[in-house]
């Protein structure tokens, strides 16, 4: 079971009167606690993951009884947390998801790589920004901070991997990691994508991984799909009547790089799924 955020003690470790890091001890619904911290980097990606989780919901605009429990949960951090709070609070980067009850945060640990998976739960994601957003106003650290998120959230997508299949199923396959692994990290969100040519018999013809810094229930989702797919010069041109995508979340908590087997083993394994006669 995934350890919910039920209140937190938050505050700003700084260096020189210089915003350093953004510092949480984290309180969960079975009396626990967890401290982390974020460098400006991935400050910048924990407000985008957030942003980008609130504007898929209705967020009401009055305190509600969510806030009031949050705020009695509220910690305060220590001296020694705030001015040293440790090498092993380091979060690299994050991954995330939106599941039936919220969203699913994965904290990567940048000393031990290991994967710290945390809920923020929709009644208390608005507390939880506040409280960020706050902490990072006092130290006059919120613009640059909001400004990062943005080109976080607006950066293009990233196409890893693709593979096409003739007319006898025999499959191409392209290896795209040739990129810049910091802008991997930096996108929370992986995916497959299959393109189905839906004309006679149903036939995958295509399919690709892409990293993207956006949810599946995102207004532009669908059409940042077609976008990445159209730039892709092997593939063949289609429309939207003829050819249908066949969309999937890769779940990969520390947001590591799929292996060329693992994508080329799943994307086999949906194009014998989809099309209605086929041995890929």
């Amino acid at each position: 079971m995934i350890n919910r955020i039920i209140g937190t003690a938050v505050g700003i470790s700084t260096y020189q009167q210089q915003f350093a890091a953004l510092i949480h001890r984290f309180k969960f619904n079975d009396g626990s606690e967890f401290l982390a911290s974020w460098g400006f980097e991935a400050s910048s990606q924990f407000v985008a993951i957030l942003s980008e989780y609130a504007s898929t919901l209705v967020i009401p605009d009055v305190e509600t009884e969510a806030d009031r429990r949050f705020q009695a949960n509220e910690g305060i951090l220590s001296k020694g947390e705030l001015e040293a709070p440790g090498l092993k609070s380091v979060v690299s980067h994050m991954t995330s998801f939106k599941a039936d009850d919220g969203l699913v945060l994965n904290l990567v640990m940048k000393k031990t790589g290991e994967v710290k998976i945390v809920l923020v739960g929709k009644e208390e994601l608005t507390s939880l920004s506040g409280w960020t957003l706050n902490a990072l106003q006092r130290v006059g650290a919120l613009n640059k901070v909001l400004a990062r998120a943005e080109d976080l959230l607006n950066q293009m997508p990233l196409a890893v991997y693709t593979c096409t299949y003739d007319a006898d199923g025999v499959i191409s396959y392209t290896d795209r990691r040739e990129y810049d692994i910091d802008r991997y990290y930096s996108l929370p969100h992986l995916y497959s994508v299959c393109i189905v040519d839906n004309q006679d018999k149903r036939k995958v013809v295509a399919g690709f991984f892409y990293k993207s810094s956006l949810m599946q229930d995102n207004p532009r989702f669908q059409s940042e799909v077609f976008a990445v797919a159209s730039a892709i010069p092997e593939f063949p041109a289609f429309d939207n009547e003829r050819y249908s995508m066949i969309t999937a979340r890769a779940n990969v908590p520390d947001g590591s790089p799929v292996s060329k087997e693992e994508m080329q083993g799943h994307l086999n394994n949906q194009y014998l799924m989809h099309s209605s006669a086929g041995s890929a």
